[in-house]
């Protein structure tokens, strides 16, 4: 008995030497890199997690503090979206709209918001639509939210009134975009008659002073206050009463299989029956067994956008305008179809894909983001002012979109301009989950008309070859348009001549911007470990933590 109780007192004494030794190690962990764009991002998973993927640290600090301060995924959603206008004044803003795709449980269906810009009710077609940003906040955040909407605004009144330090990036978007911006509202930008450079601090007073106004009077100050009336007196094709009419639609997502995963989007206006189709006529071709480096692939995955970007310019525009038979445009058996038509060998005839004013001058400037808490809730939202800075008019500290060049150039097209239409667009957010729900991902991307194209590659490689999420968007990407090939770094001569012999012309085209900039987060398998990545095109960030 004496040694019996020798032995445990000896245990007893190792375990606590052990614990001083170790610590505490249950507490929250966390990856992401909040510091300068270029630095390496560590890869870390963590078990039973939460976090948020976006192009700025800022927003991702915003989103995280909101996540640990008891709010889900929809309040950071919506915390994330205000604050993206702050940091990232050319993406989006109060000015513009976007689409937001919510997961609201592991077994749930996704709900799609579409608030995008519509046409003004009357007067003539020009380039600024309905904002619908501000009313999409108000309407998830109605349905989902769980924390004052005060105070999910709170951090973007800080950051614009306090202001923050400007990186490279936006100081080089807004001296391109110098010659469309009223210098004379936005003068804050241009200090010294020059955009504002990296490293200094921008503080966009009038922003903050609006941002309070909606904290005050609440969302619908925007649509019936005194914000209402400032667009209307500053831009005189959107009225008080546009404002005022202007609804959120909400819908279920458009839904597609890819290796027996469901696949979520945002259905008509927006591009996520195109993905839908890309992705099915990959599963048909089985692209993921294909060298992603070969002449085959390349082909391949360039003839299946020429279908599905054709089959758009038929099929998709507003559904409110035009009947859409969603579920047929999504179905394996029409994707089967299109598949059917392509030349394994030979490059097709040439397909129209453009037909607005926006995909002639490739609009590409969109922010898109994703959210995860701990509770299984999932959002993947993507938003936007069209083109940098939407037309580059300011109303009290934000741009106006110019939305209405999306609209088709021929009158015929089911997307040509009609009043309090929405026109077509690219942006894809979308939701991969397994059918037993334990594996989901959210995923999405800028990139103006080549986004499905960025997310069919992205999707392929990190689904199916051996390798992380981050590896799959560090790899080299290309984008077929017509007969040409763009491509990020050299090919071998090999390869080069094989498409040439095919009758491509392969070009280099090393600008970040062009291949887009993809956000994703992830959870894989029982153990809901949250891993994600960061796409250096765009400066990505992501950040998760642990509730262990």
């Amino acid at each position: 008995m004496k040694i019996k109780w020798t032995t445990l007192f000896i245990l007893l004494l190792l375990v606590i030497v052990i614990f001083l030794i170790v610590g505490d190690r249950s507490g929250e962990q966390e990856t992401g890199d909040l510091s300068l764009p270029d630095e390496e991002v560590e890869q870390v998973k963590h078990k039973e997690g939460y976090g948020v993927s976006s192009s700025n640290p800022v927003a991702v600090e915003v989103g995280m503090r909101v996540l640990e301060q008891g709010g889900n995924a929809v309040d950071a959603a919506v915390a994330v979206s205000f604050a993206l206008g702050v940091a990232e004044p050319y993406g989006s803003g109060l000015g513009g709209g976007g689409t937001m795709l919510v997961l609201p449980k592991a077994d749930a269906e996704p709900v799609v918001y579409d608030y995008r810009e519509t046409a003004p009710k009357e007067g003539r077609k020009n380039s600024t639509g309905v904002p619908g940003l501000v009313k999409g906040m108000h309407e998830v955040h109605h349905d989902y939210g769980v924390k004052s909407l005060y105070d999910l605004l709170e951090p973007s009144v800080e950051i614009a009134e306090g202001g923050f330090v400007v990186d490279t990036y936006l100081s080089q978007r807004i001296h391109g975009a110098r010659h469309r911006i009223d210098q004379d509202a936005a003068s804050h930008f241009f200090p010294d008659d020059e955009a504002i450079k990296g490293g200094e601090t921008l503080r966009q007073e009038d922003l903050a002073e609006t941002l309070k106004r909606l904290q005050e009077y609440g969302l619908n100050d925007f649509y019936e206050g005194d914000i209402a009336e400032e667009i209307a007196n500053n831009y005189s094709d959107v009225s008080k009463r546009d404002l005022e009419e202007y609804e959120v639609v909400k819908t279920k997502a458009a839904k597609g299989s890819f290796y027996g995963y469901n696949v979520y989007t945002a259905g008509p206006p927006t591009a996520g029956i195109t993905l839908i189709q890309m992705l099915q006529m990959a599963e048909a071709y089985k692209l993921d067994r294909i060298d992603k480096t070969s002449a085959d692939y390349i082909h391949l995955l360039g003839e299946m956008a020429k279908q599905a970007y054709n089959d758009r310019l038929s099929n998709i525009s507003d559904p409110k305008f035009t009947e859409i038979d969603t579920e047929k445009l999504a179905s394996e058996k029409y994707s089967s179809k299109m598949a059917s038509e392509i030349s394994t060998d030979e490059l097709s005839a040439s397909f129209d894909v453009n037909d607005t004013p926006a995909d002639e001058n490739n609009h590409n400037n969109t922010t898109h983001f994703v959210v995860m808490d701990q509770d299984g809730m999932v959002v993947s939202a993507t938003n936007t002012l069209s083109n940098f800075f939407g037309s580059g008019n300011m109303v009290e500290g934000f741009f106006l979109n110019n939305q209405l060049a999306n609209f088709s150039s021929n009158d015929k097209s089911p997307n040509a301009y009609e009043p309090q239409k929405s026109p077509r667009s690219f942006i894809t957010p979308t939701i991969v989950r397994s059918e037993d729900g334990d594996d989901v991902m959210g995923i999405g991307t800028p990139g103006g008309r080549r986004i499905p194209q960025i997310l069919t590659q992205v999707m392929i490689s990190a689904m199916f070859d051996d390798i992380s999420i981050q590896e799959a968007l560090d790899q080299p990407r290309f984008i077929v348009e017509d007969d040409e090939i763009f491509i990020e770094e050299d090919m071998p001569d090999s390869i080069v001549s094989d498409l040439r012999n095919k009758g491509y012309l392969v070009k280099i085209n090393n600008s970040d911007m062009f291949y887009g900039g993809v956000q994703v987060l992830s959870k894989f398998g029982e153990d809901g470990e949250v891993t994600g990545a960061a796409d250096k095109r765009r400066s990505g960030v992501w950040k998760a933590r642990s509730t262990e």
